[in-house]
């Protein structure tokens, strides 16, 4: 009996304990987590192995010579757009309640941590709504720097001209102005000339315009089902509960209200690495995993595997590459050596989809989310801002003096392993027959059409749901 009192009373003061334990000030975290889902800071992807000089994990391969690289990148970061900027800024009411909890010794924000949040303003300028931002600049520039430093050859050899080196991006401000900040940082103080295929880029935008891929997935209120009811559960009410307690609130904050602080966080911390947002501490960091697999979700149902029309349409990028690479195998004359695309978040996550990156089994779900805590399908790492795909073709000198060709896949500057390669070390003919049969096949114009077999007969289903319900509410 006595033992069974001695183990209650532990337990009991243990629990003192940890409720005792002050709080832990987010301004003096030396390690704090800087996962934010598809807002994340380039420089802290969890898909990046770069160190604090920015040295990132592309590099030459002995005996191996570049012939090509090909790559697709996501925008830098950029401001919150017209809607998103207009919410935040009901946040600074919520700062208020928070600031005058504090004061009435009901918060457990550290001091620091409840001044930075005293003395916030919101900065985000209506001006430069969706724009990219300077931090974006600096971290594309400082990409294109990265990228001719490690393959030397490929851009030292040849002076720059519009044939040898092809930069394309998509008709916003933010891919122009990443584009211009990349190829200044690869081609200093020269004028490099862009493309850009206007409204209708099957390419660059194969979602766009795409009514299939707007009717079974964009537009279809099903895609978010599975985050909202991640929402839903019980652990994500119990975060709302402990953030609402933490900042003094008797009652508990909306989801919505919660959301917009980790907006304005994330925001702040992917446009200006060097501060620290105050409205990152309001949360732990299992409060911000539970927030980002919220997202993760979202994307792999509007982006990933959750609709197989989304990889679909990211074949057009799969065609693009192979095609080109097929030339260089072939050795046809004239192949530009560079090959740079600048784009959206959705261009990206769909092509790593047709590739079959980062496909989790078991797939991720609302109900799961315990056992996803290794999965490879985190937009933190896959999609951050300036995310980017890079392929690069060699030829390399084997042991007995033959050349082999060879391609390496790099994700955000990491060396991508893909199953059936060496270290990430890839033979030309293992690519070739892993994915010239998806370019081959590739019929974007089709599959936006509906006319694909499968996505013909969900885009009817799904059409007459949506019909159904648009007359009842008709009635209503």
């Amino acid at each position: 009996m006595w033992r069974v009192v001695v183990v209650v009373w532990a337990v009991v003061l243990g629990r003192l304990a940890a409720a005792a334990t002050p709080y832990v000030c987010y301004a003096s975290d030396q390690d704090p987590y800087l996962q934010f889902g598809t807002r994340t800071a380039y420089e802290f992807s969890a898909g990046r192995t770069a160190g604090p000089a920015g040295q990132s994990d592309v590099r030459g391969i002995p005996g191996c010579k570049p012939l090509m690289v090909w790559m697709v990148a996501r925008h830098g970061a950029r401001n919150p757009n017209g809607a998103e900027a207009d919410r935040l800024r009901q946040i600074t009411k919520l700062r208020d309640e928070i600031n005058r909890n504090y004061e009435e010794r009901n918060s457990k924000l550290c001091p620091t941590d409840a001044q930075n949040l005293q003395q916030w303003q919101f900065t985000f300028n209506s001006a430069e709504e969706d724009g990219i931002s300077q931090q974006g600049r600096e971290d594309m520039n400082l990409m294109g720097k990265r990228v001719r430093t490690k393959f030397e050859e490929l851009f030292s050899a040849q002076e720059y001209s519009e044939q040898s080196y092809v930069f394309k991006h998509t008709n916003t401000q933010r891919a122009k102005i990443s584009a211009e900040s990349f190829a200044e940082g690869l081609f200093p103080s020269t004028q490099v000339r862009f493309q850009t295929n206007g409204n209708n880029d099957t390419l660059l935008k194969s979602y766009q315009n795409c009514l299939a891929w707007e009717g079974l997935v964009d537009g279809n209120p099903e895609t978010l089902k599975p985050m909202e009811k991640f929402l839903g559960l019980p652990e994500f009410n119990r975060m709302v509960y402990e953030v609402s307690q933490r900042l003094g609130f008797r009652y508990n904050l909306t989801q919505d209200t919660i959301l917009y602080a980790y907006d304005i966080c994330r925001y702040e911390k992917a446009n200006n690495i060097k501060i620290v947002s105050p409205w990152c501490a309001l949360f732990t960091p299992d409060d911000l995993k539970l927030i980002e697999y919220a997202e993760d979700l979202r994307f792999y149902h509007n982006t990933g595997y959750g609709n197989s029309i989304n990889s679909r349409i990211g074949c057009p990028l799969v065609k693009d590459m192979m095609y080109r690479f097929r030339n260089v195998a072939n050795g046809v004359e004239d192949q530009p050596s560079g090959v740079f695309y600048f784009t959206h978040l959705t261009s990206v996550m769909t092509l790593l989809a047709r590739l079959g990156v980062a496909n989790d089994q078991p797939a991720p779900s609302y109900n799961n989310y315990a056992s996803q805590t290794r999965r490879q399908w985190k937009t933190s790492a896959l999609a951050p801002f300036g995310s980017n795909l890079m392929a690069v073709f060699f030829n390399c000198t084997g042991s007995s003096g033959s050349v082999e060709q060879k391609v390496v896949f790099y994700l955000q500057e990491s060396v991508l392993p893909l199953p059936g390669c060496d270290a990430g070390l890839c033979t030309w003919d293992f690519v070739r027959e892993q994915f010239m049969p998806l370019a081959d096949e590739c019929n974007v114009n089709r599959t936006c059409a509906g006319k694909d077999a499968a996505a013909h007969a969900t885009l009817s289903i799904a059409a007459l749901i949506i019909s159904l319900v648009a007359t009842l509410v008709s009635r209503f």
